[in-house]
């Protein structure tokens, strides 16, 4: 349509000069001066040929033909040249016939107007995300007389047109494309020209995949980040480096080693990995983040309790010696209930125990001996008299009194369900109820020890 109509515009000002190329004159006086106008566009091209009624010789000068401007020549008896600048510029013709001492001339005036052509320099096609403000300038060059017609909308999706501002903007609700029609039109270079822009409309950039994962020690992962569009995605966190998995975009894969999740309870460690993701919808450079966390635990194994057997006591005077066989222990530790604690490291899974003991006062004292491991421990208590007849054995001299014998079997018997429950929940990681059961054996000791001493 715009070059048609600068065609259109240039035929109708050669059409016009054409009509004033026929030059006449008389042999007494020079023929009027003949003028025409021609309306042209900047990039529009022109080209005239003059011709006359009698052999004349045509020179052609004026502005249009000289000076920083000049866009035309005059070669071969052609007026030609295209326009670069905006501006009004000039162009003689003058012919000369002569015969004998009778010379004549005429002259031809054209003047030539050269306008700027409606030009739309900003892009028609943009791109935009939902829920996301969005705004487009109509920036064009022209004449300062074009004037821009209200557009027509399809699919408008949030969007309006600003005139004053000559800005589309909004924000869009919703994926689709949206289309809007102008017309440019200036009324001094006859020019009008229709442009339309294309608006896309995505949904922004999100990562779908799940934000939680997990492993274990020993094996096989992997886990692929995915994304509502394609994106370039990257990762970063302490997990990935050292604990025998790696990221290759998008995914996470390789097997946990011994690093990854603790021995001890809970069994397991969290950590925290942040994907970014960076795509470019459109012609809208976005990018989102996500915090995945990705929980390793420890390879499943049967755990094995220490255990205490076979605890013997001898009492000298103040001195004892305790010895018991050990087993699956890492820290043997053994209170004498005066206050006084030793604490032995075994050199093997198994180890025979000999601890001794000099006590500073007489009386009677519950020795605990207390194995413990990364699974749990396990106690075992013995009763000691120090200062008496009455060693350590239970099953020494005894009463007939029934009474106190009862009594005193219970004790035991209490005594020993409350060590052994203790030693079960340590066992279950329960270790505050571990505990409390300890404690109670540790008291129902004490009042059989007492019984003992009525006996």
């Amino acid at each position: 349509m715009k070059t048609q109509r600068m065609t259109a515009l240039i035929i109708a000002s050669v059409l016009a000069v054409g009509a004033l190329g026929v030059m006449t004159s008389d042999n007494t006086a020079a023929a009027p001066n003949e003028t025409a106008t021609v309306n042209m566009l900047v990039g529009s091209s022109f080209s005239y040929t003059p011709s006359t009624n009698l052999p004349s010789t045509i020179t052609a000068s004026g502005t249009a033909l000289t000076g920083s401007n000049a866009f035309l020549t005059f070669s071969g008896g052609v007026l030609s040249g295209t326009a670069t600048v905006t501006g009004t510029f000039v162009a003689t013709l003058q012919a000369t016939w002569t015969s004998g001492s009778v010379q004549q001339t005429a002259t031809q005036t054209i003047t030539f107007i050269v306008h700027s052509s409606i030009s739309v320099t900003s892009q028609n096609n943009a791109g935009a995300l939902t829920g996301t403000p969005f705004s487009w300038t109509l920036n064009f060059t022209g004449p300062a007389d074009t004037i821009i017609s209200a557009p027509a909308i399809s699919n408008a999706n949030g969007l309006s047109w600003n005139p004053s501002t000559q800005t589309v903007s909004g924000t869009p609700a919703s994926s689709g494309v949206t289309t809007l029609s102008w017309a440019l039109s200036s009324i001094s270079s006859g020019q009008s020209i229709n442009f339309m822009l294309t608006i896309s409309t995505s949904a922004d950039l999100i990562i779908t995949s799940s934000n939680f994962s997990e492993g274990y020690v020993g094996g096989s992962y992997s886990f692929s980040v995915t994304t509502n569009v394609p994106a370039m995605i990257t990762a970063s966190g302490s997990v990935l480096t050292g604990h025998g998995i790696s990221w290759s975009s998008p995914t996470i894969s390789g097997t946990f080693n011994d690093l990854a999740a603790p021995t001890m309870p809970p069994f397991y460690r969290d950590y925290v990995i942040t994907f970014t993701a960076s795509a470019t919808i459109g012609s809208i450079p976005t990018s989102t983040q996500q915090t995945h966390t990705l929980r390793v635990f420890a390879s499943i194994e049967f755990t094995t309790m220490p255990t205490i057997g076979n605890v013997v006591s001898s009492v000298s005077g103040s001195d004892v010696t305790l010895t018991a066989d050990v087993s699956n222990a890492s820290l043997i530790t053994v209170d004498w209930g005066d206050g006084s604690i030793t604490i032995y490291t075994p050199a093997s899974e198994v180890t025979e125990l000999t601890a001794m003991h000099t006590y500073t006062s007489e009386g009677t004292f519950l020795a605990t001996i207390v194995a413990e491991n990364d699974h749990g421990f396990l106690q075992s208590i013995v009763m000691l008299d120090i200062g008496s007849d009455i060693g350590s054995d239970i099953g020494s001299e005894m009463t007939d009194d029934s009474i106190l014998m009862t009594l005193f079997t219970m004790g035991v018997l209490i005594c020993t369900f409350l060590m052994i429950a203790a030693a079960g929940i340590a066992a279950k990681k329960n270790t505050k109820l571990a505990v409390i059961f300890g404690v109670l054996a540790i008291g129902m000791a004490a009042i059989t020890s007492k019984i003992l001493g009525w006996w």
